[in-house]
């Protein structure tokens, strides 16, 4: 059974949401330093608790 779909699938899922959080903070880093520290401690949370969920459902 070929399983290469579905951990494409769930390593998007992993790391694509923290890159958008990341590119939001970086744009906001110079008009707003706090809603900027905001994004990048959701990134930093979101990669965190993704990778646990995504790691335990491949197991």
């Amino acid at each position: 059974m070929e399983l290469g779909g579905i951990i494409a699938f769930f390593v998007a899922i992993l790391i694509g949401p923290p890159i958008v959080f990341l590119i939001i903070g970086g744009t906001l880093l110079r008009k707003n330093r706090d809603r900027a520290k905001i994004f990048f401690i959701l990134a930093v949370v979101y990669l965190i608790v993704a990778g646990g969920v995504c790691y335990s459902m491949l197991m």
